[in-house]
């Protein structure tokens, strides 16, 4: 299994308090270069 293959099974994760609107775009963003499976945030930043 190569690096792409785990990642596609791999959750990418920012649950801490204080993330900021720029924190979870960075994550969003990383998540889509990546290919990861899921991103997971707080649910305060879900619209």
């Amino acid at each position: 299994m190569n690096t792409s293959e785990i990642l596609s099974h791999v959750d990418h994760t920012l649950l801490k308090a204080f993330a900021t609107w720029e924190d979870i775009q960075k994550l969003c963003e990383e998540a889509m270069e990546y290919h990861t499976a899921s991103v997971c945030v707080p649910p305060s930043y879900i619209k």
